[in-house]
């Protein structure tokens, strides 16, 4: 996955959950520790480093968000 298009839906579909589980995650503030091993590897980096910092991922979709708008 490119993680320049990283999106809530682009992910959820990726990893075989729904839309809404990652809007929780990112409402909650925390993403669930057996997820953090199966998303790391598509952010590029540590499921340690992801599990102290879920906001690496969160920033993510905000960024893409501001991409998007910047390009349109």
């Amino acid at each position: 996955m490119n993680t320049k298009k990283l999106t809530k839906t682009s992910l959820a579909k990726e990893i075989g959950i729904s839309h809404s589980a990652i809007v929780q995650w990112e409402n909650a503030g925390k993403i669930p520790a057996e997820q953090c091993f199966v998303i790391a590897p598509i952010i590029k980096v540590k499921p340690e480093k992801l599990w102290d910092n879920p906001r690496l991922l969160f920033d993510m979709f905000n960024s893409t968000k501001t991409q998007t708008k910047k390009a349109g």
